[in-house]
């Protein structure tokens, strides 16, 4: 067995290991922070309607997190499917939809 001092396998920059983001644990839409009523949730707010039902929806880092994050106010989530095309590392987790974003997203190199 290898073992390794868990500070070097942080799960994300700010959480050492969160049960909802490796799928452990499903996380109820009552506990997620609705986002605030400006133009980033707008735009993802007309995105999120304009999902194909039963779509996989690939999703990218940016404004892709607003239309994750309304997706599943919206309760959008249960029609279609979103993923991440992250490479090899993971770049983004999503707890319900709702991209795990800043301080918390997942350790990794950035892509431009």
């Amino acid at each position: 067995m290898v073992t390794a001092d868990l500070k070097n396998h942080r799960q994300t920059y700010s959480v050492d290991y969160n049960h909802a983001y490796s799928g452990r644990q499903r996380v109820p839409l009552r506990h997620v922070t609705r986002m605030e009523l400006n133009e980033r949730k707008i735009i993802g707010r007309r995105c999120a309607f304009e999902l194909p039902l039963g779509g996989v929806i690939n999703l990218g880092i940016g404004m892709p997190e607003s239309l994750a994050a309304v997706a599943a106010e919206e309760n959008v989530l249960k029609l279609v499917t979103l993923t991440a095309e992250p490479g090899v590392i993971n770049r983004r987790t999503f707890v319900l939809g709702a991209a795990a974003a800043g301080i918390a997203a997942p350790l990794g190199r950035p892509r431009c």
